[in-house]
């Protein structure tokens, strides 16, 4: 594919159908507010938080996109099987000032894999299999 016209007539040429989409669901949680001064104590900021805002992140995050453009998604998170990673982001608006997350990132183990892939063949047919990988 060589050119945006080619681009656009091979998406117009997807049969619709259900799309899979495997990964990790990613919780992002935004805090918003001001960065009001430097800290005294340490090193950094002073942050004055005024709003949270949670959003899906990873596989989370592509399911909602392709849902928003009129797909049917199934979703098969892997934190049904490990824990779901959270990461917050602490900005001003012009600024991240901070990002810390939770969680661990674990290696899909070959167990998880067959059953996986077993449950993609009984489950089909799919227009389509998205992996989000973190």
């Amino acid at each position: 594919m060589s050119s945006l016209p080619e681009l656009i007539d091979a998406i117009d040429a997807l049969r619709p159908g259900k799309i899979l989409v495997v990964g990790d669901y990613i919780t992002d949680r935004y805090v918003h507010g001001s960065i009001t001064r430097l800290n005294p104590e340490a090193p950094g900021v002073i942050f004055h938080a005024e709003r949270t805002e949670d959003r899906p992140g990873g596989a989370g995050a592509v399911a909602m996109l392709c849902e928003a453009m009129g797909a049917e998604v199934v979703r098969e998170f892997w934190h049904c099987i490990q824990p779901t990673i959270k990461e917050r982001r602490v900005a001003d608006g012009r600024l991240m000032a901070d990002r810390t997350d939770w969680g661990r990132v674990e290696w899909l183990t070959p167990e998880l894999e067959r059953r996986m892939i077993a449950d993609i063949h009984a489950n089909r047919p799919y227009a389509a299999i998205l992996v989000a990988d973190y």
